[in-house]
C-alpha cells in the first residue's frame, strides 16, 4: 500500500499540512488575516470566498474557523473529530499567532 499521501507522521501528506501551517503562521506574524481553501474546494455563486469572509457574522466573533474531518455516524475512534486543513480562517492576533507556533512545534 502506498502511504505516502496518508496522515501517518512522516508521509508526503503530513509534509505538506506542516508547509500550510508554516505559511498561515508567517502570514499572521506579518498582520494579515489567513483563508486557506484546498485546490478541490468549490464554491457556487453568488458565494465566493471573499464574499463568504465579508459577510458571514461568524468571522466578525471567531479567531479561526476549521472544517471538520469528523464522520458522523460512520466516526470511527481514529477520525473522530478531526480537524481538516482543507478550509480554514484565521484573525491575525496575537492568540492565533501563538495557535500556529504551538500547531507546528506539536507536528514537527
Amino acid at each position: 500500500r502506498d502511504l505516502r499521501w496518508t496522515s501517518a507522521a512522516h508521509s508526503d501528506y503530513a509534509r505538506l499540512l506542516l508547509l500550510k501551517m508554516a505559511y498561515a503562521r508567517a502570514t499572521l506574524a506579518l498582520g494579515y488575516n489567513v483563508l486557506l481553501l484546498d485546490a478541490d474546494v468549490l464554491f457556487v455563486p453568488p458565494h465566493d470566498a471573499h464574499a463568504l469572509v465579508r459577510r458571514h457574522e461568524a468571522f466578525a466573533r471567531v479567531d479561526v474557523l476549521l472544517q471538520s474531518d469528523a464522520r458522523g455516524h460512520h466516526r470511527r475512534a481514529e477520525t473522530a473529530d478531526w480537524l481538516c486543513a482543507g478550509v480554514f480562517y484565521a484573525k491575525a492576533n496575537a492568540r492565533t499567532r501563538r495557535l500556529f507556533a504551538r500547531v507546528l512545534h506539536v507536528m514537527r
